[in-house]
């Protein structure tokens, strides 16, 4: 890469627009967790059922991982980000014309993380290009931050948008705010510069159809891939399970407190990841080390856990603590993407960074239901749809600090490449 790209005012430009695409379709990730009641109400359906629907966002996102990163190796950033945002944004309009059948709202949460695969993917593999790799922790981790602060905004700002003009007009705006972010992205991301261009014809198969098999074999047959992504994916639950989807009804039945004061709560968690993340990338550059800082994550990760379900009667303000330590030290989650990058050839960058991250949300995909599947499961009384006890919660939790547990495990695996 010249060296005229590294750093310049063109460059912050382009990381601030796809970073604000990623802080856009976070935001959309965790609408529906402000909204679940009126959705189970609305659709008259149990926790399971609505989790399958809203969930069809990681099930499209996860495999989409597979191909994006090969796309953007093979292809470039800035037209397919452009695309991605306008499916998200359409996805959004769908359940805001929702009728009595969940068929629309699973078919726009479908469009929502078909587009949302490109997000976080786009904006690492724009970094590569147009920054020092020096700096690739760092702005993963401020990246990380962006998302963390549209995930804010989901929370107690956006429950307090739904009371008052309802979650179907909640949707619109969401499809309105994706027009807007499209157009910035057309404005700010600039043409490939010819370094970037030469690299990938450098690399080119015969066809583009060989470019994205020879990029996503050298990743997916490297174990290393495998482990960070496993330890990224347990490491990323507090986020996919607690915070956007059961969180706030977790805390609501718990603490006995009203779904806007859940909301403020459960966003203390996206708190941490905000501050965590950024420091997390400094830090392990600063270091030389990676492995070592997702180890003890989920080590500390698995006691909060443990001692949040364990303990009864936790004040609000001491579960807000919790939940911010938690967030703090699962935001170690970012160096995954990192280590996926250094772990993997420099022509397979896009994949690397897009297998680890379908492995992650896979286990998010995965986890999202199976809570809801346990809290139908352990409820006591079917008699009205939502009726759930504290104790149903804390048992489908229970969940959370098994996997981190399994991750602490498998991070003793992980090896550090040097940072150069």
């Amino acid at each position: 890469m010249s060296s005229k790209h590294k750093g310049t005012w063109r460059a912050n430009l382009m990381w601030f627009a796809a970073s604000t695409f990623y802080l856009y379709e976070y935001f959309v990730r965790v609408m529906p967790s402000v909204m679940e009641e009126e959705l189970q109400t609305h659709f008259v359906v149990g926790a399971g059922v609505l989790a399958g629907s809203l969930g069809m966002y990681y099930f499209i996102y996860s495999p989409m991982q597979m191909i994006v990163g090969a796309i953007f190796d093979s292809f470039g950033g800035k037209r397919i980000i452009v695309a991605a945002c306008v499916i998200v944004a359409l996805g959004c309009f769908l359940p805001s014309i929702s009728t009595q059948t969940l068929a629309l709202m699973t078919a726009g949460r479908f469009l929502m993380g078909l587009g949302s695969a490109f997000g976080f993917v786009g904006c690492v593999y724009l970094s590569t290009v147009w920054f020092h790799p020096k700096q690739l922790a760092l702005l993963a981790g401020l990246t990380t931050m962006l998302g963390m602060i549209g995930a804010i905004i989901g929370q107690a700002p956006l429950s307090f948008l739904v009371d008052n003009i309802g979650w179907q007009r909640s949707w619109a705006v969401a499809g309105w705010l994706g027009i807007a972010c499209t157009v910035m992205l057309l404005l700010l991301i600039p043409r490939t510069p010819t370094t970037e261009v030469d690299r990938r014809k450098a690399f080119r198969g015969s066809t583009p159809f060989a470019n994205i098999c020879k990029s996503l074999f050298a990743v997916l047959k490297n174990p290393q891939t495998w482990l960070i992504g496993l330890v990224g994916g347990c490491l990323y639950l507090p986020l996919t399970v607690f915070a956007d989807l059961w969180g706030i009804q977790y805390i609501r039945h718990v603490a006995g407190i009203t779904k806007q004061e859940a909301a403020s709560v459960v966003a203390m968690l996206y708190l941490g990841w905000l501050i965590g993340s950024p420091f997390a990338g400094w830090f392990s550059d600063y270091i030389g080390m990676r492995a070592g800082l997702m180890k003890w994550g989920t080590f500390l990760c698995f006691l909060l856990l443990s001692g949040m379900l364990l303990f009864n009667n936790i004040p609000p303000m001491a579960l807000g603590t919790l939940l911010f330590l938690i967030g703090l030290f699962s935001s170690s989650e970012i160096l995954a993407f990192i280590m996926g990058l250094e772990a993997n050839p420099d022509f397979a960058r896009g994949s690397a960074v897009a297998v680890v991250n379908m492995i992650i949300m896979l286990l998010g995909a995965l986890f999202q239901p199976i809570v809801g599947i346990l809290l139908d499961w352990q409820a006591q009384d079917f008699s009205e749809i939502g009726l759930y006890s504290a104790s149903d919660y804390r048992v489908a939790m229970s969940v959370l600090p098994l996997m981190m547990g399994f991750g602490l495990v498998l991070s003793f695996a992980l090896k550090d490449k040097k940072v150069k």
